[in-house]
């Protein structure tokens, strides 16, 4: 059966003498070609590639763009690791690229297995493949001394025991923990992979029942809770208003992820309609939350005026240090569209739709990290701008000038400050 929109074109296409399709309908036919591409290699990934090889693949691709991240700042200049508390030997872009290509292989080579041990008919093959794949990566993650494994290792237990003992909150911190709210789907992802190990194990009774568990939202909303328990700290230890305010913000994705768990549970089905509501209209909020303390809080921008005048360059702000204004531009456009894609991945009813539904989600979940690899340019940016670090690079519009704080009594928000700076001869 032919495309039905390329059909429709062709059949309206002009007589002979008349004008060809307009540039407009030739570009609309292409994007829907493309859309139409997307969405066929997404049923692909669905129905050929399990949930582990699916979410070990977004969590290599987050990692790849943070070694993206990386790069990009090193070469504007913008010393992200003196405002991160790293040492000059972290972070190293080819280290990190180095583990993405050694994680790469990996993930190829064990899918080849999967997909032979399937052609041929062999579950039990297909068990064991999924689970040795997760025991080599839990391996590598322990065991190797590859120097970016041994790093993450020291840094996921700095993090850890930072939360667990309530201690004062970091600018590293906060960073990491709003890379894992981006990950939310993946922890709930980790419910899925379980469940299915224990279907292989215990039957599908039990696997069934651990699939219609709670587990699943509970995974989804930890980093949210986490980073909602991190603004109260700051709130507590530095009377910081403003991280109230933020404090909301994290949990107001709560409802998105209960309210779309409890619109897939067949007790609540009579309620159906009014679950479906209140679900809408907590993504509409948590949404247009979110994108307002992007803009103003995590980056800065919209502030009509500072200490040194308007910015040059409307909505944005005095110091830029990526030296095109229209990338800024471009990321509050992208922003606002993509924060909408968040809270719908949060919704883990949209998987009930077959596998259109689950194509969905996993597209939510690439633009999700694409969205959050350039997030951090900015968020990191305005954190130098802050707390007054210089800039190693030339930035807008004064190349001559650096950033520096003017002494007051203001304290310093954590992920959304409102500093007054001036701007200081290097």
């Amino acid at each position: 059966m032919g495309d039905p929109y390329s059909e429709g074109m062709l059949a309206a296409k002009p007589a002979d003498g008349a004008h060809e399709l307009s540039f407009i309908d030739e570009l609309d036919r292409s994007l829907w070609e493309v859309v139409i591409t997307v969405f066929d290699i997404g049923v692909y990934i669905v129905v050929h590639v399990p949930v582990i090889f699916r979410a070990s693949g977004i969590a290599l691709l987050f990692l790849f763009c943070w070694g993206l991240n990386a790069y990009g700042m090193d070469q504007a200049g913008v010393p992200f690791r003196s405002v991160l508390g790293l040492k000059a030997t972290d972070a190293k872009a080819g280290e990190v690229f180095s583990l993405c290509g050694l994680l790469l292989g990996v993930w190829c080579g064990f899918l080849a297995l999967y997909r032979g041990c399937h052609s041929f008919g062999f579950e039990a093959g297909q068990a064991s493949v999924s689970v040795t794949y997760g025991l080599v990566l839990l391996g590598l993650g322990l065991f190797s001394e590859l120097p970016a494994v041994r790093d993450a290792r020291v840094f996921l237990k700095a993090r850890t025991m930072t939360f667990l003992t309530a201690s004062e909150v970091k600018f590293i911190d906060v960073l990491f923990a709003d890379a894992l709210t981006s990950s939310s789907k993946l922890l709930a992802d980790m419910n899925v992979i379980l469940c299915s190990i224990m279907m292989h194990i215990l039957g599908d009774v039990v696997g069934v029942t651990c699939l219609n568990s709670y587990l699943g939202p509970v995974l989804a909303s930890l980093p949210y809770c986490i980073r909602a328990v991190q603004c109260w700290l700051t709130f507590t230890m530095k009377n910081d208003q403003w991280q109230l305010v933020n404090f909301g913000k994290y949990l107001s994705s709560l409802p998105v992820i209960w309210l779309s768990a409890l619109k897939s549970n067949e007790m609540t089905a009579e309620y159906e309609n009014q679950i479906a509501m209140l679900w809408l209209y907590s993504v509409v909020i948590n949404t247009v939350y979110s994108f307002l303390w992007d803009v103003f809080m995590d980056w800065g921008l919209g502030r009509p005026r500072s200490s040194v005048g308007k910015p040059q360059w409307l909505f944005l702000r005095p110091v830029l240090a990526y030296q095109q204004p229209v990338y800024y531009y471009i990321i509050i456009a992208v922003d606002l569209a993509l924060r909408g894609c968040w809270s719908l991945k949060l919704s883990s009813h949209l998987q009930q739709y077959g596998s259109q539904g689950q194509v969905f989600v996993l597209v939510f979940e690439v633009l999700e990290v694409l969205r959050r690899w350039a997030w951090i340019y900015f968020r990191v940016e305005w954190e130098c701008i802050c707390k007054k670090v210089p800039f190693t690079g030339p930035f807008l519009p004064h190349d001559k000038l650096t950033p520096r704080r003017i002494p007051d009594t203001t304290p310093t928000h954590s992920g959304g400050a409102l500093p007054t700076f001036e701007l200081a001869e290097k």
